[in-house]
């Protein structure tokens, strides 16, 4: 028997471990964008470096055929006699998966280059298509972690992966003999990274658990993870193209708004890994209760809770201040309207499509991989279809489309928890949290009335956002404890 508190307590605890983790890895990222963007002469050079760093991430949305996320499903599950059964498995069909997709991407290598008449980054992408075998096993072994809920471990690698990945595209700049060879030396400094990241996480592996790496294609089981785990790798295809997608159609028609819209992608994902933090706590949180939908609604809720609790002040930051937050990462040469209006409505859709991309992975926890496709699908259909034809008109367009299809995969995924069961307090998961972001903006608004000081007034916002949020959740605990005292607590296991 596990009280309220024990679960939320839970929750938080591990959630705050990876969302440090992928905060830093976000901070690495944004770094790595910054100096680039400090370092390259110009706005075009940075933009072709962009546009094959989204190509080669497009690329790598293909690996794993969801094999990484089934592990962490049956692991969470199972425990470590699925470890020896299911890792070696992943592991081998993920990484002949990975063989396939590379070949094809270096193939289409010289069509790309020829679409931005750029022949550097042609040979770039063709080389940083190894990286993709590379990816694969990195991504199979820190699933393994997570379903082993070693929610430190997993961190530490997703830190170390950015880091080694962002120290060998910064050398490979700066080491470029000449302009027209940047795009190649940034492949090959993050190519020489990603293999010492390879051997880094096997190793770890092997001295845990010992699991082996290769094994016999056992088809039934192969045939069993496939089932769970390609549903979601289908949606997360159609959910984490859009961003890439969106950069390299801007970048056919201004390679200069390419790059103003990458330096908005790097700021809105620190809304990104907020959710993504509790996506990766509420796969295996849910998977233990999904024999007990009371219990599996509740944790629903409380995932939805603290997710928005933090993001919704989080995006009014960066509405109120997306001049002073621009100005400051990438200095004056992009601190223009254009790159402002980027940086906001993005930072809209990324809020809106929280909701799809942790609700879809809750309703995954109970054994729903489905509904995380079809909400996807719906998200990605408008980016697809119209952005391209928005992109032509005027570039900002294509982030409006961006978030028109996420708002429309909001509303599928919340008729997906009726349809499946997975009730959820809509009052406790979006109600009050918010609360403080309301009262925060309007005393914000009031206070840039009286003065012009922007980091006075971003740090009043966190302290309303805080008492506020405190004085809910103090409330909100009260009433449970006073719930499980007439009626006991609800059963299961954090």
């Amino acid at each position: 028997m596990v009280s309220s508190l024990g679960v939320r307590s839970y929750l938080i605890h591990n959630t705050a471990v990876v969302f440090a983790g992928l905060a830093v890895n976000q901070l690495l990222q944004v770094v790595g964008s910054v100096v680039l963007a400090r370092i390259l002469p110009t706005a075009t050079l940075f933009g072709q470096v962009s546009i094959m760093l989204q190509v080669l991430g497009m690329g790598g949305l293909f690996l794993n055929l969801g094999l990484n996320t089934a592990l962490i499903y049956v692991v969470s599950r199972h425990g470590r006699k699925a470890i020896m059964v299911s890792y070696g498995l992943s592991l081998t069909a993920s990484i002949a998966a990975a063989v396939l997709i590379s070949g094809a991407l270096a193939l289409l290598a010289p069509w790309i280059g020829n679409l931005y008449h750029s022949p550097a980054i042609a040979g770039a992408i063709a080389l940083g298509s190894l990286m993709l075998i590379m990816n694969s096993a990195i991504n199979v072994g820190v699933a393994l972690f997570s379903g082993a809920r070693r929610f430190i471990v997993q961190s530490l690698l997703m830190v170390l992966i950015t880091f080694f990945s962002t120290v060998g595209m910064i050398v490979g700049a700066v080491l470029a003999p000449g302009r027209t060879s940047v795009p190649l030396y940034v492949s090959a400094g993050m190519c020489a990274t990603d293999l010492l990241t390879v051997a880094i996480v096997l190793a770890w592996i092997h001295r845990d658990y010992c699991a082996p790496l290769f094994v016999r294609i056992r088809a039934r089981t192969l045939k069993s993870l496939l089932k769970y785990g390609i549903p979601i790798w289908a949606g997360n295809i159609a959910k984490s193209f859009q961003q890439s997608f969106l950069v390299v159609v801007t970048g056919a028609a201004s390679v200069v708004a390419a790059g103003y819209l990458n330096n908005a992608m790097k700021i809105v994902g620190f809304l990104n890994i907020v959710t993504w933090a509790f996506n990766i706590v509420a796969l295996p949180f849910l998977s233990e209760v999904a024999n007990l939908p009371q219990e599996a609604s509740a944790r629903a809720t409380l995932c939805f809770r603290y997710n928005n609790f933090i993001l919704f002040p989080l995006t009014l930051l960066i509405l109120l201040f997306p001049h002073f937050i621009t100005l400051s990462l990438f200095g004056p040469r992009y601190m223009t309207p254009e790159s402002v209006a980027f940086l906001s409505v993005t930072a809209l859709g990324v809020l809106v499509s929280s909701i799809s991309r942790l609700g879809g992975t809750l309703l995954s926890g109970i054994g729903r991989p489905r509904a995380n496709f079809w909400t996807m699908i719906v998200s990605g259909g408008p980016v697809l279809l119209l952005a391209p034809l928005a992109i032509a008109h005027n570039a900002l367009l294509g982030c409006w489309v961006y978030a028109l299809g996420w708002t429309l995969s909001a509303l599928s995924l919340l008729w997906f928890l009726v349809r499946d069961g997975l009730t959820v307090d809509w009052r406790s998961a979006f109600g009050e949290p918010l609360i403080p972001t309301v009262v925060a903006f309007v005393a914000v608004t009031v206070m840039r009335q009286i003065i012009d000081l922007r980091v006075v007034l971003m740090i009043l916002e966190g302290i309303l956002v805080a008492l506020v949020t405190w004085r809910l959740e103090r409330s909100s605990l009260w009433r449970n404890g006073h719930a499980e005292e007439r009626h006991g607590t609800l059963p299961g296991r954090p």
